[in-house]
């Protein structure tokens, strides 16, 4: 687990160049084989990461990370996009899934989906509609589980 003053620090150093467009998405720490990897992974806020920004990250946080050491074992850095369809565990996630479609598993087991149409940040309540044209307005604390889903 990374710990949320190493995320805030790679937040502000990824966003200050506003020009570029790029926003921190959230780490994550895999292991493949014995290599530890720390992977941090961004978006844009208009528009598809490409393998430049990604490059591009990698070399402006890199310094950051070799002072802040954010994992007490040696690892492989990895910067990228957070993918088609991922994990919705954190505020900003939903932020800025805003317009995209979802799958929810609630705590009571019960599946719901539908295009996310608005977060409300202060009380944590996700509005989406369904495929009726039902907005239905759920609680964080209810969800279990939530991801980005792709529809082709």
């Amino acid at each position: 687990m990374v710990s949320t003053k190493i995320e805030e620090a790679l937040q502000k150093i990824i966003e200050s160049d506003s020009e570029n467009g790029l926003i921190f998405y959230d780490t994550a720490v895999l292991k493949e084989n014995e290599t530890t990897i720390f992977r941090v992974m961004i978006k844009r806020q208009n528009g598809n990461i490409s393998i430049e920004d990604c490059v591009k990250v990698h070399d402006l946080i890199s310094p950051f990370l070799d002072v802040e050491e954010p994992l007490k074992v040696a690892y492989n850095l990895e910067v990228s996009s957070p993918g088609l369809e991922r994990k919705l565990e954190k505020p900003r996630h939903w932020s800025f899934s805003i317009g995209e479609n979802i799958e929810m598993t609630l705590r009571d087991k019960s599946l719901v989906s539908g295009k996310l149409v608005e977060f409300d940040s202060v009380n944590l309540i996700a509005k989406i509609t369904q495929e009726n044209n039902v907005i239905v307005e759920i609680s964080l604390s209810d969800i279990k589980k939530a991801l980005v889903i792709f529809k082709f």
